[in-house]
């Protein structure tokens, strides 16, 4: 995991980034490995664009994916505040190669994806005064 940590710092979203990430994934990945991974993500990215009615946004989908996509030799670590942060970054990095699914495999710029659930409307907005 520790060639993907530096790129967990999902805030930055540059083409310098893009480009870090593209690079990982090509040398990391077999081929197949990587066709998977974009299937996975394009479909990932879909699932998060019905964010409002299915509550599945980027950050959710990438909290449940993240254990299974990366994995670490965590098991053998007697470290939890340690496990705990890389789960985080995998967290962060998953989010991202969802959200960014067209950009990192495709050199395309994404459409927008809900990262965080949507704000409710308010019931008292919606009451009428007397």
């Amino acid at each position: 995991v520790a060639p993907l940590e530096p790129l967990a710092d999902t805030d930055d979203d540059t083409p310098e980034k893009l480009s870090k990430f593209r690079a990982t994934v090509n040398r990391r990945l077999s081929k197949n490995s990587r066709v998977v991974l974009k299937s996975l993500c394009r479909f990932l990215h879909k699932v998060s664009t019905f964010s409002e009615s299915n509550k599945m946004t980027c950050e959710n989908i990438a909290i449940v994916m993240a254990p299974n996509l990366i994995s670490t030799d965590e098991s053998k670590s007697d470290d939890i505040i340690g496990m705990m942060g890389r789960g985080k970054a995998n967290v962060d990095i998953v989010r991202f190669l969802i959200s960014r699914s067209l950009s990192v495999f495709e050199h395309r710029p994404a459409p927008p994806a809900p990262d965080h659930p949507p704000a409710l409307a308010s019931a008292t907005s919606a009451a009428p005064t007397s």
